[in-house]
């Protein structure tokens, strides 16, 4: 150990023993009170610790805050001219609303006054107490110091803001998200090449208002969360719930782990290792049971085992602390888990194990930092040779990832992969215990909702890669498909951000070495929107499938859209497996879709650059009979089936309206030969032709050669098989 990783740690000793001296400040207290219910000493224990990024401000009889969890503001001054040129014309050309106070704000960056401090400088969080006199008002902020997110900002990105009334407790946004909105006036600009953005917001009632740079989730927040679920499925008859610690973290916070499954296959004693390498059991200390008066002593006691066929299903979230959707992303996935009577949840988790880490670098959340944890370092750098000491989540994290990998393994005769950190070393296989493994991120420049992959060596497990990819775009109206990256590049690119750290050390990519299974992604979701919403199929069921969402206009993300995309993650899953009891994707058409991915992957290695995108995957041609699903009588039942099986268009803009009305246009045609039947009975057959009938071409038409007489009927143009879209059916 270095020197200087030494004095961090002698400066944290010193810390914990400041804080063991106080009877109400002991970190198994603070233990207990992050795994039961009450969080009044934690919140106290923050407030004590006064760091960088926390602070009160009186300016001009208004009060500013950030002292509470997640809370970042560095520093607030009080201003009365033009921040930059470009603000200066703003002001006289009257363009937004005129402030009555302005401030200027900076952020803390991670680890401010540090020997750790980075130039991460995105998260802000902040609390204003407005008063009577300030009804009515608007007030600007300045943010002064933040990254340069001029594109996203530029794009239409707007913070937000919750008002709550005086000493009523903060509601909790993973119950109550609708709380919180987007402020409506923001100004991005620049001084002296510095980015600055400026945003107002009208004071409406003496409240406290509370403003984010994206849609927050406090470790309050989240704890509170599973807290409630926690009390609600533990002893469920059907639906397995344990909740346990993975380990501590730099700060001695407890990095909490959920297993949901169902009880099919659940062993009666046997239990999983425990990977809390750095936790003295028991744990947490002792407690006080208020209702009965005595002490109780609880243990970290690890979920049981699995003693059946399934394979585990590994979902993380907040390694960079800064990335609240990826919170969000995970409350729609916990929903979605946890459905009662929805016969796509029994299905996943008669299926898979499911391993959730909601929050695995709590250090940073509480912090208020954006990308780092306590010592400053970006923890999605250091999962190939992690440190028990210095990064004790990722440590623990691998080690649950290799045990789970050859445990849960289908294939008897499989090799366990423990220790490879070289793509020349793996073996892809498909038999791994660690069926997927989803790291849950945000993203601030590329927009929409998108997957980043490995590339595989194996052609088809590429393709397998891709086609999973591309039915969650047909699950999810907010996946991009065509954003998605599934490169080699990506697996090996350095970031001066990361200190030049390889992308390698990701949870993406040492998984994947670690376990050889294709399934392994990072989602990354954009803090504003995308560039455009699919088109998703509806279920016949009234009731049965999650009702789509409008696609125009584009929409603006928040809490409830990204939990959408967390749902149509894990419906992908069972589409790929073809287990979907209630499938958007008809299972036939999985497997076209399968084969012609395939075929795509093996000309992209042959050819070289070839994108592989939503339209190349969506030519392939289906009959009608197909698309009728168990009906298969005959032609007279083919309009009706087209009808009623809606079809997934990405973009409709670009796509024919001839094309987008091929089944109103066969209907018609089929009419119109049932009318002239008798005439046409008279007539010679002609012999059936195999090509399908289609719209016809909007091409102009070419003067024909010879002369056509006026009885001669015309035969219909061939729409070829490169405009026809794919329609994906329940």
């Amino acid at each position: 150990m270095s020197s200087r990783d030494s004095a961090y740690f002698s400066n944290t000793t010193t810390k914990v023993t400041i804080e063991s001296q106080e009877p109400q400040q002991k970190d198994g207290d603070l233990l207990t009170n992050l795994l039961k219910s009450g969080m009044g000493e934690k919140e106290k224990s923050w407030t004590q610790k006064n760091y960088p990024s926390n602070g009160v401000w009186r300016v001009n009889n208004v009060t500013i805050d950030s002292n509470f969890d997640s809370g970042n503001l560095a520093n607030v001054e009080f201003n009365t001219n033009p921040i930059s040129d470009e603000d200066a014309i703003d002001r006289r050309q009257g363009r937004r609303p005129t402030p009555e106070l302005e401030f200027r704000c900076w952020v803390a960056p991670d680890m401010m006054h540090t020997e750790f401090e980075n130039r991460n400088k995105s998260w802000f969080h902040f609390r204003v107490h407005a008063t009577s006199a300030l009804v009515g008002q608007y007030i600007r902020f300045n943010m002064m110091n933040l990254n340069k997110h001029l594109k996203l900002f530029n794009q239409g990105m707007m913070p937000v803001v919750m008002v709550n009334k005086r000493d009523v407790p903060l509601p909790n946004i993973m119950i109550e998200p609708d709380r919180w909105s987007r402020v409506n006036h923001v100004f991005p600009h620049q001084m002296n090449g510095e980015f600055i953005m400026s945003f107002w917001h009208k004071i409406t009632t003496p409240d406290d208002y509370y403003f984010s740079f994206s849609y927050p989730c406090s470790l309050r927040d989240q704890t509170q969360y599973l807290n409630q679920l926690e009390k609600r499925y533990t002893n469920h008859p059907s639906i397995y719930f344990h909740r346990e610690t993975l380990c501590l973290s730099v700060d001695k916070r407890p990095v909490e782990l959920v297993t949901i499954s169902s009880r099919t296959g659940l062993a009666e004693t046997e239990r999983e290792p425990n990977f809390a390498h750095n936790m003295p059991p028991p744990l947490p200390q002792p407690i006080v049971d208020e209702d009965q008066q005595k002490t109780q002593t609880t243990q970290n006691v690890t979920s049981l085992k699995f003693v059946n066929a399934k394979r585990v299903y590994v979902i993380s979230s907040r390694v960079h602390p800064g990335e609240t959707p990826a919170s969000h992303v995970m409350r729609g996935c916990l929903e979605f888990l946890l459905r009662d009577s929805d016969k796509r949840s029994v299905e996943l988790r008669e299926k898979f194990i499911f391993k959730i880490i909601p929050i695995i670098n709590p250090d940073g959340v509480v912090r208020g930092h954006y990308r780092t944890d306590a010592r400053g370092q970006n923890l999605n750098r250091h999962y190939s040779t992690p440190s028990p000491t210095l990064q004790p989540q990722c440590h623990a994290y691998r080690q649950m990832i290799g045990h789970f990998a050859d445990e849960y393994k289908t294939d008897e005769n499989g090799t366990p992969m423990i220790g490879i950190t070289d793509q020349d070393d793996v073996v892809e296989t498909i038999n791994s215990g660690v069926a997927f493994m989803i790291d849950l991120h945000a993203h601030a420049a590329k927009r929409g909702c998108f997957l980043y992959g490995n590339r595989l060596k194996q052609s088809r497990l590429h393709a397998e890669m891709l086609l999973y990819a591309r039915l969650t775009s047909a699950n999810s109206a907010f996946m991009d498909f065509d954003a998605c990256c599934f490169s080699q590049r990506n697996m090996t690119l350095k970031e001066k951000r990361d200190e030049n750290l390889s992308k390698e050390g990701s949870a993406r990519v040492a998984m994947y070495y670690l376990t050889g299974t294709p399934h392994v992604y990072t989602l990354e979701c954009n803090y504003n929107t995308g560039k455009f919403m699919n088109s998703i199929a509806t279920g016949q069921r009234t009731g049965a499938i999650t009702p789509p969402l409008g696609t125009m206009p584009n929409r603006k993300y928040g809490p409830d859209e990204y939990a959408e995309v967390g749902r149509g993650l894990l419906v992908a899953s069972l589409d790929l497996f073809e287990s979907n009891p209630l499938p958007r994707v008809a299972p036939n058409q999985v497997k076209a879709l399968r084969a012609q991915i395939f075929r795509q992957v093996v000309n992209q290695r042959q050819k070289g650059k070839v994108k592989i995108t939503s339209r190349s995957t969506a030519q392939h041609v289906i009959s009608n009979e197909r698309l009728s699903g168990n009906n298969r009588s005959g032609r007279n039942n083919v309009a009706t089936s087209s009808q009623s099986t809606p079809s997934i268009m990405t973009r409709h803009k670009s796509i024919p309206k001839a094309i987008r009305n091929v089944p109103q246009l066969l209907q018609q045609q089929q009419q119109h030969g049932h009318e002239q039947g008798d005439a046409n009975n008279s007539m010679p057959k002609k012999k059936a032709s195999n090509v399908r009938t289609s719209a016809k071409s909007r091409l102009p038409r070419l003067k024909p050669k010879h002369t056509t007489t006026t009885t001669e009927q015309k035969q219909p143009t061939v729409v070829p098989h490169s405009n026809i879209t794919i329609s994906f059916v329940n």
